[in-house]
């Protein structure tokens, strides 16, 4: 072996001086005779023999390969690579120079990542959103668990039904349709008719009796877009800070994607009041909402009732209008004006199971008995069982009227 490398080390020797007595170019000497090596080593090897000497010309490949990494720096790296299989190769170069004293190019990490057969594994990255009005959820689970939607969901749908064999549900022929309608949108000279103007302003007991209801689009609604919408309505005074549907439009009402699943705007949410307006579906909303809270709150109360005692409660709210309507003093603005008063009917504990608005001050002496009739034909055996004796009370009636 020893007699090879020397034979190799002259040869290499012979070249050079070869090279230099020749009196033809170098790159010329190359391409004109056979050579051992090309040019471009020839030319390295002449650097490294003049900076190192001619034993640098000695094959040193018998001692084995000039590795950087050792059998316990291999172990290292196995556990690094392991460990850290989301990393990339950039930054496990850095780690292992900072923390191992290592130092390893990007293609070497590459290779030793392939030898052990430990490829980089992409870490699933998952998206935060950050919800706003994230409490509202409390809200809604309790909604949802007390079953308060699933009842106004069904008596919407027993109202469409009662509407629906009734016989203002009929289809409109195609010919009315295209006098009134281009394009789906309405005209501008069907708005300035004469007896859509006159209509315009109408109580909704006049328009209702040219309505086609046909059209209405709950009638294509599933159950739970009904339900969805419900609780859109619920959360009105929530997501928006006065109750009002076009400020849904505002950033606030984006709330409802989170809680509805579904990011309702003002046009939707406002189609659909229209439409359960003209379905009259608020008497049927009243009395569900008194049966349910009714049987919603006898389940906790520790003993049954024997005195039915009722506190009738009456606010005036302002009612600003350009049109004649009734006027009373408010005083929350300290002034007379047009108004409605909401009266509101609670129970012996102070839960509130009926209301009534009445246009103008109500007055409650009036209406007080007529509305405990009214409630004890729509609750019957929910309400506190009577005595027969006459000498026991079994109802007391407080009234407060503002």
């Amino acid at each position: 072996m020893v007699q090879t490398q020397d034979k190799q080390v002259e040869e290499f020797l012979k070249l050079f001086k070869k090279v230099q007595k020749s009196k033809i170019d170098t790159a010329k000497y190359f391409k004109t005779n056979k050579t051992i090596i090309g040019l471009r080593q020839y030319f390295r090897l002449k650097k490294r023999v003049q900076i190192h000497g001619s034993s640098i010309l000695v094959d040193q490949r018998h001692n084995g390969n000039a590795r950087k990494v050792k059998g316990e720096q291999e172990d290292v790296l196995r556990s690094v690579f392991t460990y850290n299989r989301h990393k990339i190769s950039r930054d496990l170069q850095v780690e292992l120079r900072d923390r191992w004293d290592m130092n390893l190019s990007i293609r070497r990490i590459d290779q030793y990542r392939k030898n052990f057969n430990l490829p980089r594994i992409k870490q699933t990255v998952t998206i935060k959103k950050d919800a706003p009005l994230a409490g509202i959820e409390i809200f809604t689970a309790i909604v949802h668990h007390i079953g308060i939607l699933g009842n106004w969901t069904k008596t919407i749908q027993r109202r469409l039904e009662v509407v629906k064999q009734s016989d203002r549900y009929s289809s409109v022929a195609d010919n009315q349709i295209s006098k009134h309608l281009k394009k789906g949108k309405f005209t501008s000279k069907y708005n300035r008719s004469a007896q859509v103007r006159k209509m315009k302003f109408a109580s909704i007991t006049d328009k209702v009796k040219n309505k086609d209801f046909s059209r209405l689009s709950l009638y294509q609604r599933e159950t739970k877009n009904i339900s969805r919408k419900n609780l859109a309505v619920l959360l009105l005074p929530l997501v928006t800070n006065n109750g009002a549907v076009r400020s849904l439009d505002k950033p606030m009402g984006n709330a409802l994607e989170y809680t509805c699943g579904w990011n309702y705007k003002n046009a939707t949410i406002d189609k659909y009041l229209r439409e359960l307006k003209y379905l009259q579906v608020s008497n049927e909303m009243i009395h569900c909402n008194a049966t349910f809270w009714t049987r919603f709150w006898k389940k906790y109360n520790s003993t049954e009732q024997q005195i039915g005692c009722y506190y009738i409660d009456g606010t005036v709210r302002p009612l600003w209008s350009s049109k004649r309507c009734r006027k009373g003093k408010v005083a929350m603005l300290g002034r007379v004006m047009g108004c409605l008063e909401q009266v509101v009917l609670h129970d012996g504990y102070g839960h509130p199971i009926y209301f009534q608005t009445f246009s103008g001050h109500a007055d409650l002496q009036k209406y007080a008995l007529e509305s405990m009739e009214t409630l004890n034909n729509i609750l019957g055996k929910d309400l506190p069982k009577r005595h027969t004796k006459k000498s026991h009370c079994s109802r007391a009636l407080i009234i407060d009227g503002v």
